[in-house]
């Protein structure tokens, strides 16, 4: 809660013995769920792990010299969080080993990770356009890669793990390598300011990108910008997709502006 409260229920909504706990100061940002737990980040610029038996502990990270104002990425217990202040700076834990690379400009959202060939690649975008792809084995040459890219961006960058992806507030979704090479697609008639990106595995292997714009409507793309069958569809915000009928097949489950809940057969 916004007073730092966790609560943990079972699949029938019922509260999970040791809950709620009040974790020792209020949340900064929307938590991350990892497979230890909660991962809360605090405006007393700690992080707390709470685990599902309720017991919590504080991270042991470097200290924030801003704020960290959106959910940290995790991923196979390593995590990217965005120290947003006067001098910001993306931070990278993995295994208790830190390092941190200089920001300049104001962005939104958390560094983007992306894990391929035996590399850790985290990827970063300002609200301008400043586009930095930074590698976690320093032995890699050609990085930090740079680029700048056409667009206002009001959320960062996400990965499918072979690229990463970056939507601009004009509706334009951008495909960049590792090497830095860019396609991009516009979405017609739409603007994305207040918009979502997002990725998700439909199938094993296959992770597609999902866009909700300003409005009620979410498009679904594949890894190479092309549109998936079925899409756009009504709805806003992040879609969820899960086997809900029982038939091998993803579904995709969609809040609407109008504050429903709208579900889609995908095959």
């Amino acid at each position: 809660t916004e007073d730092g409260g966790v609560y943990n229920f079972n699949s029938d909504l019922s509260l999970i013995s040791g809950f709620p706990i009040l974790l020792d100061s209020k949340p900064s940002a929307t938590p991350t769920v990892t497979k230890e737990g909660l991962l809360v980040p605090l405006v007393n610029k700690t992080f707390c792990i709470v685990n599902p038996q309720g017991q919590k502990a504080n991270l042991e990270i470097e200290n924030i010299s801003g704020s960290v104002l959106a959910s940290p990425s995790v991923q196979d217990g390593k995590i990217a969080y965005y120290d947003k202040g006067f001098l910001g700076k993306v931070v990278f834990i993995n295994k208790k080993e830190k390092t941190s690379f200089n920001v300049t400009g104001i962005a939104y959202g958390s560094p983007a990770i992306l894990e391929k060939n035996g590399n850790v690649y985290l990827g970063f975008i300002t609200q301008s356009g400043n586009l930095s792809i930074w590698c976690n084995n320093f032995t890699v040459q050609d990085f930090p890669v740079e680029k700048k890219i056409n667009g206002v961006f009001y959320n960062n960058v996400v990965s499918n793990g072979n690229y990463f992806y970056a939507l601009a507030s004009n509706g334009t979704l951008y495909r960049i390598s590792l090497e830095g090479e860019i396609i991009a697609v516009r979405i017609p008639n739409a603007t994305t300011k207040e918009g979502t990106l997002s990725v998700a595995e439909l199938e094993k292997g296959n992770s597609s990108v999902f866009v909700g714009i300003d409005g009620n409507l979410i498009y679904g793309f594949n890894e190479n910008l092309e549109l998936l069958q079925g899409f756009p569809t009504t709805g806003t915000g992040k879609p969820v997709f899960t086997d809900a009928n029982g038939d091998g097949n993803p579904d995709c489950f969609v809040l609407t502006i109008d504050n429903k809940l709208n579900a889609w057969k995908l095959k």
